[in-house]
């Protein structure tokens, strides 16, 4: 239950780009939400569906205009 403050703290420190909140939180615009808006992070939901992990971005922040850049794929190691 990190306060607003708390999550300002690490998105600035850290210089995140994105802010990934659990389901429902961006509607919600508690203080992970707040603190990301302040410092122009973009927000997702992350959460599992049932099949996959889905990451829905809510809010590009200061990422706006790069949705067509390709994401790299994760790789499975064995």
């Amino acid at each position: 239950m990190y306060k607003q403050e708390e999550f300002e703290f690490y998105i600035d420190d850290l210089s995140s780009a994105l802010a990934l909140v659990p389901k429902g939180s961006f509607e919600q615009n508690g203080p992970a939400v707040k603190a990301a808006r302040k410092y122009k992070a973009a927000i997702a939901e992350c959460y599992w569906d049932g099949k996959e992990v889905v990451l829905d971005v809510k809010d590009y922040g200061n990422l706006a205009g790069r949705q067509e850049q390709r994401v790299a794929q994760a790789q499975q190691t064995i």
